[in-house]
């Protein structure tokens, strides 16, 4: 299967947001930072939007810079806006909706910076696991796998219904393929066809192997060979 709609037309970008009741402000913000992405987003971009939209798994196979992990926030901050629980006051410790895991803690760092921006306004937010407790609202956590069993004491995901891992393959090649079973299969978190999971690497043989383990009925996009390409 393969689909390319005309994702770079400004209009229909906005419809499509739209359609899928994206808060307003959200969609506020992500217009005013468009150019944090690429300028404008790209087609793999936007498709990565739309396909988290419709909490779709996808495996995305790219080289490093094509902001694929940006889409990927955008569409999880969107949906966990949609399918959040609200508390009356703040929870003890971290309960994310949502779980962004990088494989280093400057690629958390840029994650969680760019979260907080196009979260303000709203009462989402995205956070680090030092950022103590979390408001009412959703929240969408950034961690690298260690450190998110360092604190899985402060951590609570029997209700995170979405994981995106940044860099799968940087931590394959760093031998955290463990660590990744671990935080899936033995922390309460729900399985893969009760949760929303989407892999961005770039080319690697055990990439799918991983993808296999994690992914339900994935969509799979890649640039190579030709610069855009989808498969299911």
């Amino acid at each position: 299967m393969c689909w390319r709609p005309k994702l770079r037309d400004e209009e229909v970008f906005a419809d499509i947001l739209g359609s899928f009741s994206v808060h307003p402000t959200l969609q506020q913000n992500i217009a005013r930072i468009d150019g944090s992405f690429s300028s404008p987003l790209s087609d793999l971009q936007r498709f990565v939007i739309v396909l988290g939209l419709c909490q779709r798994d996808l495996l995305c196979i790219a080289p490093a810079g094509f902001g694929q992990w940006a889409a990927a926030l955008v569409s999880m901050l969107a949906v966990t806006n949609r399918h959040r629980k609200i508390y009356s006051e703040p929870r003890q410790g971290l309960c994310p909706d949502a779980l962004i895991l990088c494989a280093t803690d400057a690629a958390c760092n840029e994650v969680a910076e760019l979260g907080e921006k196009l979260a303000k306004g709203t009462d989402l937010q995205c956070l680090r696991c030092d950022a103590g407790s979390q408001g009412p609202g959703g929240l969408v956590l950034v961690a690298t796998p260690q450190e998110l069993l360092e604190f899985k004491e402060q951590v609570d995901l029997k209700d995170c219904f979405g994981l995106v891992l940044h860099g799968a393959s940087t931590m394959l090649d760093m031998g955290l393929m463990g660590d990744l079973r671990r935080i899936t299969k033995h922390h309460g978190m729900p399985k893969a066809d009760h949760r929303h999971t989407m892999v961005f690497g770039s080319h690697s043989p055990r990439l799918k192997e991983l993808a296999s383990e994690l992914l339900f009925v994935p969509l799979t996009a890649t640039t190579a060979p030709s610069p855009w390409r989808c498969a299911e």
